[in-house]
């Protein structure tokens, strides 16, 4: 099954079909929003999408972040988000997703990778 499923950059024509996986993968839009917001705001990110005869059922992006006060010239690249169509997760799609992932932050010249998670999943009180 893991052979059939191709991992590749992201085009112009997956944007609609990313749009849809996330909204659907997640409770809300808000990760949806966020690729979308991300893409028009002009900064140079890594968007992959996770492919299976033509369809797209897993996307991964990375964009450039910064530790406020950090001047240690670190380059850091943030995770966020990550989906796959819910009936195919824990099927190692996302663990291909992510390996790509680091092996394209690598080649930009990014020194390590967080991942982004909205504070309100957890409660830090």
């Amino acid at each position: 099954m893991m052979q059939d499923i191709k991992i590749c950059e992201e085009t112009p024509s997956d944007f609609q079909g990313v749009r849809e996986l996330n909204a659907a993968a997640f409770e809300t839009e808000e990760e949806a929003n966020l690729v979308n917001a991300l893409r028009k705001s002009g900064i140079s990110y890594i968007s992959l999408v996770a492919e299976r005869n033509g369809s797209i059922i897993g996307h991964i992006l990375f964009t450039p972040v910064a530790l406020e006060g950090d001047d240690s010239g670190i380059r850091l690249a943030g995770l966020a988000p990550m989906a796959v169509t819910p009936n195919l997760q824990r099927q190692g799609i996302g663990s291909r997703l992510v390996a790509e992932g680091i092996k394209r932050c690598k080649s930009k010249g990014f020194d390590a990778i967080v991942v982004l998670v909205p504070c309100n999943l957890y409660n830090f009180g």
